[in-house]
């Protein structure tokens, strides 16, 4: 009796999944780093083989037929399982990743960046770093377009992802170095003297600080909104106004941090969590390691720095398992 052969590349399962998950061709082939004619050529080199329309295409988006739906529900377990399976071999002939597409919060992506890449080059041929805001990396996860993300703790959640500890940091004071009485001054008292210089509520970090100013009944006006650490400290540093950051955000704007004074934060503490995210069993022990230099890196690098500009913060800052 002839053997039946298979037939299907597990290629196009991926292309045939990212078109439904996408929401189209365009938006696929962005997350597959294909052109659009070639993941629509893929699609339908895919329905030839198997005989069936998988795709409904009198509607936009694009719908699975009853046996697109079919194959959508069994190609995402075997193709999680050939990912395992090519981060197995990976491991145990270690050898290194074609591509590796990491995300990172600017914080992380100005300090520990270069040294995370210098220390771990070899573990990818290809590297792709992003930089930005946690949630657009939280999505970019999801959407396969990125492999591992550094981002803010509450982004990213669900079975199917592996989380790591990285950072915890509590949120600080920051006023110009010839402010000498700031530090004997109320949250309160200082929005009533000086302007507060923001963050954007469209960062986390924006929004984390809002709700406790509203927790602790201060209402700063609102005049001075940034989006990027850099921009507001160096507007503190220049005696505009002063700010709450966090001690790795202060780092990143290393240009202003020269004209600084970092203070624990008066009244009622809170604090900033970041951690690495991935998808579970496919990248074998990269993320893991991912986490662990990151932690050696704010370790060596980091804390020494920050110690040099406020000694009273590194028995403050947590990092790695001390995170959790």
């Amino acid at each position: 009796m002839a053997k039946q052969r298979l037939g299907i590349e597990l290629s196009a399962l991926e292309a045939f999944v990212a078109v439904v998950e996408a929401g189209g061709m365009t938006a696929a082939a962005r997350r597959l780093g294909q052109t659009q004619s070639a993941v629509s050529q893929t699609i339908i080199a895919l329905e030839k083989t198997l005989g069936v329309a998988l795709l409904d295409r009198s509607v936009r988006p694009p719908a699975p037929t009853a046996a697109g739906a079919v194959l959508q529900a069994r190609a995402g377990p075997l193709l999680a399982e050939a990912r395992a399976l090519a981060a197995g071999v990976r491991d145990a002939a270690g050898t290194a990743l074609p591509r590796l597409r990491l995300a990172l919060v600017d914080s992380l992506a100005a300090t520990v960046g270069p040294h995370l890449v210098r220390a771990l080059r070899d573990a990818a041929s290809r590297w792709s770093l992003w930089s930005g805001l946690s949630e657009a990396h939280a999505d970019a996860l999801r959407a396969r377009e990125v492999d591992v993300i550094l981002a803010d703790d509450t982004v990213a959640d669900g079975d199917g992802l592996l989380r790591r500890a990285v950072l915890r940091e509590p949120y600080v004071l920051a006023v110009p170095a010839d402010w000498k009485d700031a530090a004997a001054r109320s949250l309160a008292e200082l929005a009533a003297a000086r302007d507060m210089v923001r963050y954007s509520a469209r960062q986390i970090t924006g929004r984390q600080i809002e709700r406790h100013l509203h927790r602790v009944g201060v209402a700063a006006p609102r005049r001075l909104e940034f989006d990027a650490s850099d921009a507001v400290l160096a507007m503190v540093s220049a005696g505009v106004g002063w700010a709450i950051t966090t001690p790795l955000c202060a780092l990143q704007a290393r240009a202003a941090l020269d004209g600084l004074r970092l203070l624990p934060l008066p009244g009622p503490g809170f604090e900033r969590r970041l951690s690495l995210f991935a998808r579970r069993d496919e990248l074998g022990d990269l993320p893991q390691r991912i986490a662990a230099t990151t932690a050696t890196i704010l370790h060596r690098e980091s804390l020494p720095a920050l110690t040099a500009t406020a000694a009273w913060l590194p028995q403050r800052i947590h990092v790695g398992d001390a995170a959790e």
